[in-house]
């Protein structure tokens, strides 16, 4: 796979989980009760796995790595960001 295709797929879904991260965090340092610190460590998580996999992506660019990997990315975030709300109930 071309790797202008894999760095420009992933520099978008970056900027996307940043834009993610930082609501996320905006929303329980502005709305958790006071204490629940825990959801501020989502943007580093958040980040995390996305460099782990971006990474992974340049060290094989093979197009089923690459799906593969975006899948498994898709899939961590979901479980990150929408599981998460369940700390705050």
């Amino acid at each position: 796979m071309e790797r202008m295709t894999i760095h420009i797929t992933n520099l978008i879904i970056g900027v996307i989980i940043t834009a993610i991260g930082c609501f996320m965090a905006w929303v329980v340092l502005a709305f958790a009760p006071e204490g629940n610190d825990a959801g501020l460590l989502m943007l580093p998580s958040l980040l995390l796995v996305w460099l782990i996999i971006y990474i992974g992506q340049i060290i094989f660019p093979k197009i089923w790595i690459f799906i593969l990997t975006l899948c498994i990315e898709f899939v961590l975030f979901y479980m990150i960001v929408f599981h998460s709300a369940s700390w705050y109930r």
